[in-house]
C-alpha cells in the first residue's frame, strides 16, 4: 500500500489481445494526454480495411441525427455498409469519447444479449445476478456511445436492451 501517493483513474483503453476495454489507472497528480491504443481506435470497433468512400454526406446526416436523438438507427439490406459507417462515424469521435462496439451477430437467443453488451463491455458477466443491470450501472457512469450492430434476429430483445440503457446512460446508441 502506498501512502502520499494519489491514484487517479484516466480512462478506459482498448489492449490489442485483451477483451473489452482495460481500465488505466495513474500514479501522482501530473497531467498526461488523452489515452490512445497503438491504433488509435475508441473503444473495441472492428478495424477498417479501408477508408470509406462516397459516404461523407450520409455521415454527415447520421452524425448530425446523433446530435440531436439518443438512438439512431441504420437499416438497409445486408452489406451496403451500415457497419463501416457507423464505425466510420465513432473513429471519427475525439479520443477522450467512449465508444463500444456490440457485435450481437452470434447472439442466438434474447436471453443472451445482457452476456454479450457485458463482453463487449469488458464486465465480467458471471459475477452478477442480473448482468444488464450491471452493465446499466457501469453506463450510468460514463459517456459512452453504444453501437448495437447485427440486431435483425433479436430485434424485440435488442430494443428493450437499447431501452433500459437509454433510461440509465447519458450518451447516445447508434
Amino acid at each position: 500500500l502506498l501512502t502520499g501517493v494519489e491514484i487517479r483513474e484516466v480512462g478506459h483503453l482498448h489492449v490489442d489481445g485483451l477483451a473489452g476495454t482495460q481500465l488505466i489507472r495513474q500514479l501522482g497528480s501530473d497531467e498526461h494526454p488523452p489515452l490512445l491504443s497503438g491504433a488509435a481506435r475508441p473503444g473495441n470497433l472492428p478495424r477498417s480495411p479501408s477508408p470509406l468512400i462516397g459516404r461523407a454526406g450520409l455521415g454527415r446526416t447520421v452524425g448530425e441525427a446523433l446530435d440531436v436523438s439518443r438512438v439512431v438507427t441504420l437499416v438497409g439490406p445486408g452489406g451496403i455498409g451500415k457497419t463501416r459507417l457507423s464505425v466510420e462515424l465513432a473513429q471519427a469521435l475525439p479520443p477522450e469519447q467512449g465508444v463500444t462496439f456490440v457485435d450481437l451477430a452470434a447472439v442466438r437467443t434474447e436471453a443472451a444479449l445482457g452476456q454479450a453488451l457485458a463482453a463487449a463491455l469488458g464486465l465480467d458477466a458471471g459475477v452478477h445476478d442480473d448482468v444488464v443491470e450491471a452493465c446499466c450501472e457501469y453506463l450510468q457512469a460514463r459517456e459512452q456511445l453504444l453501437i448495437v450492430d447485427n440486431c435483425e434476429h433479436v430485434t424485440d430483445g435488442a430494443a428493450e436492451l437499447v431501452d433500459r440503457v437509454l433510461q440509465v446512460a447519458p450518451a447516445p446508441v447508434l
